[in-house]
């Protein structure tokens, strides 16, 4: 019994003279992932009911550290510095967790689609605002004239008699619709059941209840937020094309 007790007390005194742990043990990356639990099944509002304080609120607050020199710290960090962060945020770990095109599941819809005759279909297409140029989020495939993405789910649905799409699908497709975008998910345990006849049939009815877009809407022409002085620059920066004079290169500048 001595053992027993005396291990849980030790350790958690090790973690109060640690300066990463606070009064209760935690540190900045478990409530980093306590944060991203709530945002991806979408409990923004789960708050204490005896003081009403949030829960996401509290744990980004405990998460982030936030100095008092803040804008002075990053004004520090050269730019070519934090557009290479951004780039290999964007390259090695966004685009890498999302879909490749190459998905069993994704490439048979694929193949049904151009049964069907559906030519705007781009599959593994990028999505975002129409007035953003960098668009981080990977859609399965989107249908741009029923501004309609499809999205495909390889988990079992554990719905009460109804399919009910994964956590992270959930998340995309929150931020789809922000976005614009009508979202439908074909999960795999359905579509394999299904022959080549039935594939393209039910394709042909989610594809009836997206009608295709014959105008713009006014909903398009979202008004857009307003900008820091210092970086209106470099929001809208489209790539140049780097012309080559001697082959190889001795130096490329992006």
């Amino acid at each position: 019994e001595e053992d027993t007790h005396a291990t849980p007390l030790r350790f958690r005194r090790e973690k109060q003279l640690t300066p990463l742990h606070d009064e209760i043990g935690c540190t900045p990356f478990d409530y980093t992932g306590l944060a991203f639990a709530l945002t991806l099944i979408g409990d923004y509002d789960l708050a204490d009911p005896q003081t009403g304080e949030g829960a996401l609120p509290l744990f980004l607050r405990r998460a982030c550290s936030k100095p008092k020199k803040e804008v002075e710290i990053k004004k520090a960090v050269p730019f070519p510095y934090q557009q290479h962060l951004h780039l290999s945020w964007l390259d090695k770990v966004l685009v890498n967790a999302q879909s490749q095109g190459s998905e069993m599941l994704q490439v048979d819809v694929d193949g049904s689609l151009r049964r069907l005759y559906v030519r705007d279909a781009l599959i593994n297409c990028s999505a975002g605002r129409q007035w953003d140029e960098q668009h981080c989020w990977f859609v399965g495939h989107l249908v741009r004239s029923r501004n309609l993405a499809l999205e495909y789910d390889y988990l079992m649905p554990l719905g009460p008699g109804r399919p009910k799409v994964s956590g992270w699908l959930a998340c995309k497709k929150r931020l789809l619709n922000l976005f614009g975008l009508n979202v439908a998910t074909i999960h795999r345990c359905y579509w394999d059941m299904l022959n080549l006849e039935q594939k393209d049939v039910q394709l042909t009815r989610l594809l009836a209840n997206f009608p295709p877009i014959t105008g713009l809407s006014n909903e398009e022409k979202e008004d857009e937020k307003p900008l820091y002085g210092e970086d209106k620059h470099l929001r809208f920066l489209r790539h140049k094309r780097q012309k080559f004079e001697t082959w190889p290169p001795e130096k490329i500048e992006i």
